[in-house]
């Protein structure tokens, strides 16, 4: 739900819940697959929770998915 308040993801966030839960809860709660780790997470300017800002990509989101496809689907039944 992208429309309620969430909590800002961190890369620490993130490293804690790896090792904290196992890899099934990881992926139908948080959509994380726990056993694959990025190139780039060690890199320190390459931080993707520092690059893309909560509101970026709500508003990404909801403007390709929900704005234009769900009214281009509604147009085209």
């Amino acid at each position: 739900n992208l429309d309620k308040d969430a909590l800002r993801c961190t890369q620490e966030h993130c490293n804690t819940i790896i090792k904290e839960f196992e890899l099934h809860k990881l992926w139908d709660t948080y959509g994380i697959v726990g056993d694959i780790v990025p190139f780039t997470n060690d890199f320190p300017h390459a931080d993707i929770h520092e690059m893309l800002s909560p509101d970026i990509l709500h508003q990404l989101i909801k403007g390709s998915f929900k704005d234009h496809l769900v009214d281009w689907v509604e147009r085209y039944l």
